[in-house]
């Protein structure tokens, strides 16, 4: 009896292995191996947006729409993350938002993709290491502080102490005595002079130029009250936004006189190919030391891209609208000029 019951269960073994090895046979085979760059984490940045952050340190961001906006109770995930060494922007992302990269102390690099269009406030502030920064002609906003404190930003303001792209003037702050604003800068982002004790004054040539409204985007002292003021002067064209902002925040303004109508030099209300004539005529007077014929209202209408020359770049400016004119562009020069940029 105890034999019968050894050779039954010793057939029952042998009935269950059997079964177990067919269907051991049918699963499919799995193969599992870990590279380089397999991703660590994933996550949400926006309701259609995506992130990957990569073993090597690599995040790449896709989807379409904005990103969302974040701050000090609302964290982003990736804020402080020292992983990200690196930033891949994909798909039809239009925005990078607030504080969306703030003190992620080892990215290096970002390369900001053609279909963004604003970058937000302290976005990639406190990246202390982050020193190669691309950022395409379709980007239109910059806010405040986006790039403070990042390796990129010091090097370029030491370079140039009025920090501009895409005409936006992000920073000025270490600027001194008398500054002036070119016609080509479209905007001044907040901030942009903040704590400026050695700016004597500032001459904004743009009649049509953003100036962020608040007293802080310039500002450098505080007055009886703890309210941001600015001691210095601000010099702008009758009615202009510069005006508008120092009368709001009783800054002293000093009119620079009405707006010249650039382009138009000979004041026959038309601009067109014998304005862009006059420009050239003068600039070969001054390549060859002679005097130039101008008077000094014509000589501030020929200076269309406002660097502070008359040469040709500015009479091709005057034909190039001159030529949208024909076409039947119905743009005001000072608008053809903002969409240029």
């Amino acid at each position: 009896m105890r034999m019968r019951n050894i050779i039954a269960m010793i057939l029952a073994l042998t009935v269950v292995c059997s079964g177990t090895a067919t269907f051991a046979a049918e699963m499919p085979e799995i193969s599992i191996t870990a590279n380089a760059a397999d991703a660590v984490e994933t996550g949400k940045l926006g309701d259609n947006i995506t992130y990957t952050l990569d073993s090597e340190g690599n995040l790449t961001i896709s989807g379409t729409g904005e990103t969302y906006n974040y701050n000090y109770e609302a964290p982003s995930p990736l804020k402080q993350d020292e992983r990200i060494k690196s930033v891949i922007i994909k798909g039809d992302v239009t925005s990078i938002g607030d504080d969306a990269f703030y003190g992620c102390t080892s990215l290096e690099s970002i390369k900001i993709p053609d279909s963004v269009t604003s970058i937000g406030r302290g976005a990639f502030m406190d990246c202390a290491n982050l020193s190669s920064v691309i950022i395409p002609d379709s980007v239109t906003n910059i806010g405040s502080g986006a790039f403070f404190r990042t390796k990129w930003f010091n090097d370029e303001t030491n370079k140039t102490p009025l920090f501009v792209i895409n005409g936006i003037l992000i920073d000025g702050t270490k600027c001194s005595g008398d500054v002036v604003i070119s016609e080509s800068v479209t905007s001044i982002g907040n901030l942009a002079f903040d704590k400026c004790k050695s700016i004597e004054s500032i001459t904004v040539l743009n009649p049509k130029c953003e100036i962020y409204d608040q007293a802080d985007t310039i500002y450098n002292a505080y007055d009886e009250n703890g309210n941001q003021t600015y001691n210095g002067i601000i010099k702008g064209y009758d009615n202009s936004t510069a005006q508008v902002y120092a009368e709001k925040y009783k800054y002293k303004f000093e009119s620079l006189g009405p707006a010249p109508e650039y382009g138009d030099l000979n004041d026959d209300g038309k601009i067109d190919a014998n304005d862009a004539t006059l420009v050239l005529v003068n600039y070969s007077l001054l390549s060859t030391g002679e005097k130039m014929q101008l008077t000094e209202s014509q000589q501030k209408a020929a200076d269309v891209n406002g660097d502070g020359k008359i040469d040709s770049s500015d009479a091709t400016t005057i034909l190039q609208y001159y030529s949208y004119l024909s076409t039947g562009g119905k743009d005001s020069f000072a608008d053809f000029m903002a969409s240029q940029k």
